[in-house]
């Protein structure tokens, strides 16, 4: 009975909402009516009231973006991540700043800590909240493409990173509460955590300092028993949470440390230095303020050239040092500049405690600057694809600037690493891999092409060939012809390995990946200079290398092994994929060329003989039209191991136009290796 009057006053809490919509309407009423439907613990209502509004509003609604991913990722929802992206995309589709502005403005201040690392320093919401001010519709794009970027996956449905970035937000509003502030309603912590994630170290404590650190850690000049007598009255013995991201850009000189903890004054927050941690009053170089009456009955004061804040400052950093080496290195500094041999030495004094306290705020700054704003926890432990680019310019059918992009990619240790993490599932026993478990994985390429502003100008995708060479010798690789849109435009190449067996464990547990993911792989890279498409000038595509030419291969644009890296093996015939556009057509159409070619060495003993000439030809063909597009086996099989020049040159026997172009490469020992390609 009790059950069945639940689920009245549940249809009549719907039925009211749902009737009530129909005397209001737009995005404010959607809304109310989803928060009334959150409160009542009907998330899955409330996610597809809100999801309504696509089509029943005027203007897409950040607004209501925001809050249905909110939801999803405030109660673990997963189910509707996939939703929860394009909807916040949705919300950034319009092109009227104002229906949007309130939205806009909070959603600035949500990303402001991930555009920069510095505080203090943040171009880019400058630029954003100038926008916003001035209603210019970019700012929809910017804000798009500044997560485009972030997202790991451009090939799966949804943008793992945004969904992270919302996880740590609900996760941060739960865990650092010790204080409310903005952006996220957190203390300093969850500023920190939303930005980097769960630290890789993490320890708390109390600094305080103890007769026995006074006496065994007090620097030259100091008065031990004078300290002891003055310390206990200055020192505030506050607490401290240190946490520590291992190099986020390994360009980094130390890791990442933020530190947390009452500060002197403004209480719990993040702080810049340890000596934050320190009153100012306890590096005041006034004796005076310490001094007392010893046993003699004399005034006594803590020592000529140490003040108290100096000695914290010392055994705070000394403390610290055995935690991470950012603080042992300031230690060992502190160490050499308060303890050098000549107690006499002008440089020593009140005044090191001040200085040195600059001193650490540099060092943090300076380490800050290296670091990058954000990171994402997935992507980081998620198995990473090594991704290399290849850009070849051609000039396409109609005579557009395009360019064939080789993606390369190596996922072999990402397949080898999930291959073991499942072999008692996949291989029980002494058994082994066999052909149909292998065939569950599948390697996907692709690229995406953005415009200067970050508007998609296109994309390709499709099933690579997996290579498994665990010595990285052979990639797998595919081909996109990619055009020359705009000037300016970025590519964006991606790899993804997948295991399509559903009985066997994902690569992260508890992630917002696609359960099947097991490698991803990421690349930013820009096209050349395009080739110049006049008609009135003789042109050639840049020369495509390879060997082991198919001479019964149809129908194939490249029938060789291409060898991008222009390594050659020794006995192998190289092969040539050229093509020549803006030949001067004669009679019938009947277009006329002369190829030359050479391969030559340097010989570094012998450079009184200039080169040696190891292969060259020359040949003259007729075709049919103004443009040549063929492939070419050059004999090499003889050539010695070494460095060449191979040059390439056509000539236009009807205009008497001349093209010409050289490629460094490489003959290298042959090394037979058994790849597997599944």
């Amino acid at each position: 009975m009790y059950k069945q009057a639940c689920h009245i006053i549940l249809y009549l809490l719907i039925a009211f909402i749902a009737g009530d919509f129909s005397k209001q309407s737009g995005e404010k009423a959607l809304l109310e009516k989803g928060y009334q439907l959150e409160a009542a613990g009907e998330f899955e209502e409330a996610l597809e009231l809100w999801a309504s509004a696509v089509e029943e509003l005027e203007h897409p609604s950040l607004a209501i973006g925001r809050e249905y991913i909110r939801l999803t990722t405030d109660h673990n929802l997963r189910d509707y991540y996939e939703t929860a992206s394009s909807m916040y995309t949705w919300g950034l589709s319009g092109r009227d700043v104002e229906p949007n502005q309130e939205a806009l403005a909070k959603e600035i201040q949500l990303l402001e800590p991930l555009l920069s690392s510095l505080a203090f320093d943040n171009e880019q919401v400058n630029r954003w909240k100038d926008m916003l001010e001035k209603g210019d519709s970019d700012l929809y794009d910017q804000i798009r493409v500044f997560w485009e970027q972030l997202d790991p996956t451009p090939g799966t449905r949804y943008n793992e990173r945004l969904i992270e970035h919302w996880e740590r937000i609900a996760y941060a509003r739960e865990h650092f509460d010790r204080k409310d502030d903005p952006p996220y309603a957190t203390d300093d912590r969850g500023i920190v955590y939303v930005q980097y994630g769960e630290p890789d170290k993490k320890d708390s404590g109390i600094l305080n300092i103890t007769r026995a650190d006074i006496f065994t850690n007090c620097p030259s000049g100091c008065n031990p028993e004078a300290m002891a007598n003055v310390l206990p009255a200055i020192d505030p013995a506050p607490y401290y949470e240190v946490w520590v991201y291992e190099k986020p850009n390994p360009a980094m000189q130390f890791n990442l440390v933020k530190i947390f903890g009452d500060k002197a004054i403004g209480g719990f927050s993040e702080v810049e230095k340890v000596e934050d941690f320190i009153p100012n009053e306890a590096f005041s170089q006034n004796d005076g303020r310490y001094a007392f009456k010893s046993l003699t009955g004399r005034k006594t004061t803590p020592g000529e050239k140490v003040t108290p804040g100096m000695v914290m400052q010392y055994n705070y950093y000394l403390k610290l040092s055995s935690y991470d080496f950012f603080f042992a290195s300031r230690f060992d500094q502190l160490n050499f500049e308060w303890n050098r041999a000549d107690p006499g030495d002008p440089r020593l004094g009140k005044h090191q405690g001040p200085m040195q306290e600059e001193r650490s705020r540099t060092i943090t700054i300076n380490n800050l600057k290296e670091a990058p704003p954000e990171q994402s926890t997935y992507a980081k432990a998620f198995p990473s694809i090594e991704l290399s680019a290849h850009h070849y310019r051609i000039l396409d059918e109609q005579n557009r600037p395009a360019a064939f992009t080789f993606l390369e990619s190596q996922p072999g240790a990402p397949f080898l690493d999930d291959l073991i993490a499942n072999q008692d599932i996949l291989f029980p026993g002494d058994s082994v891999p066999n052909q149909t478990v292998l065939n569950e994985y599948k390697l996907n390429h692709g690229v995406k092409v953005n415009g200067e502003d970050g508007e998609l100008l296109s994309q390709s995708r499709e099933q690579a060939n997996l290579v498994l060479d665990l010595e990285g010798k052979t990639p797998s690789s595919s081909v996109f012809k990619v055009p020359f849109l705009e000037e300016n435009q970025k590519l964006t190449l991606f790899a993804e390995l997948h295991n399509e067996n559903s009985g066997t464990k994902p690569a992260l547990e508890d992630s917002p990946f696609p359960a099947s993911l097991r490698g991803i792989g990421k690349l930013e890279s820009e096209l050349p200079k395009p080739l110049n498409s006049d008609p009135e000038k003789l042109q050639m595509s840049d020369l495509i290398l390879g060997y082991q030419m198919n001479t019964d291969a149809t129908n194939v644009l490249f029938p060789f092994v291409v060898a991008n890296n222009k390594k050659i093996p020794q006995g192998e015939e190289l092969a040539i994929h050229f093509q020549i556009y803006h030949l001067e057509e004669g009679d019938e159409g009947l277009s006329s060329f002369t190829i030359d070619y050479e391969i030559t060495q340097d010989r570094r003993m012998q450079w009184l003989l200039g080169r040696d000439r190891e292969v060259s030809l020359s040949f003259t063909q007729q075709v049919r039209g103004s443009r040549y597009v063929q492939n070419l086996s050059i004999l090499t099989r003889e050539l010695e191991t070494g460095s060449y020049t191979f040059s390439f040159k056509v000539t236009d026997e009807i205009s008497g136009k001349k093209i010409q172009k050289e490629i460094e490469l490489e003959i290298v020992a042959s090394n037979k290796q058994d790849i597997s390609s599944l």
